[in-house]
């Protein structure tokens, strides 16, 4: 079961032109996340898993790190944070 609050998609301003498009999926599913942007890389930082019926225990607050590329429209997965975190605020 897929609900649209959990979602892969990314939007992508194209600055120069204003306009929006769908840049590369986020490699996992998740919500309630924190980002922050440093130069060209975006972080994205926590949240919660998605809802797994067959598993309940998978709605866990997540420590998944990614790293998300504005120059080459790709992610990367970085070392984990040791403890998971939601609705955190980053800079």
């Amino acid at each position: 079961m897929t609900s649209s609050f959990f979602n892969r998609t990314v939007l992508a301003e194209h600055s120069q032109t204003g306009t929006w498009a769908i840049a590369a999926l986020a490699p996992i599913t998740r919500t309630k996340v924190a980002v922050a942007a440093i130069g060209s890389k975006i972080y994205v930082v926590g949240g919660f898993n998605e809802f797994n019926l067959q598993d309940a225990l998978k709605f866990a607050i997540s420590s998944d790190l990614d790293l998300y590329d504005t120059l080459t429209d790709t992610w990367s997965t970085i070392p984990s944070l040791l403890e998971g975190r939601h609705h955190a605020g980053i800079a």
